[in-house]
């Protein structure tokens, strides 16, 4: 975290559940400030001790805070979340992100199949693995990978032009 100019925790960590102290949270966050660095915390499991969250603390200088309904409550693939941070910062992530749609059906149970047969017959899991994450976000696939168990997260397609998409940038790997 020395030489870091941006940290992103993910607090608590999921699957493992880990948190970390307030105090050393605000540590990190102290360092980083001083030398005009961010620390990201991605609260989106929080909801269970919300007395660990950073968002009373949110508009401090170099704190962005993330949080979502959709992960905690069980409403997988709704992607609905917030952002907690200083105002000025706020304006400036709506323009770089753009809109950001709810879907009408957070998760729709019927591609099951369809994802199933493109993760075998593309190998998913182990070509993304092997790749960097800048060359998957090249081509359009944001991945979460995680290091403690054989589990990747991608976000769904939602019209039948992205499954196109999804297909073709998988072929490519």
């Amino acid at each position: 975290m020395a030489h870091s100019d941006v940290v992103v925790l993910i607090h608590p960590n999921k699957p493992t559940g880990v948190r970390f102290g307030l105090e050393q949270l605000a540590a990190w966050h102290a360092r980083l400030a001083a030398r005009n660095g961010w620390l990201v915390v991605d609260e989106a499991f929080m909801d269970a001790t919300p007395a660990h969250s950073l968002c009373v603390q949110g508009t401090r200088p170099g704190l962005i805070v993330l949080r979502s309904l959709g992960k905690f409550f069980g409403l997988t693939g709704a992607r609905v979340g917030f952002v907690i941070a200083r105002p000025a910062l706020l304006g400036p992530l709506r323009e770089l992100l753009g809109p950001w749609h709810l879907s009408a059906r957070p998760l729709d149970r019927g591609s099951r199949p369809r994802r199933q047969g493109m993760a075998g017959e593309h190998s998913i899991a182990s070509s993304l693995r092997r790749q960097a994450p800048a060359a998957r976000a090249q081509r359009g696939i944001l991945t979460r990978l995680f290091a403690h168990c054989p589990g990747i997260r991608f976000g769904l397609p939602a019209t039948e032009s992205e499954w196109h998409l999804l297909a073709e940038c998988l072929s490519a790997l």
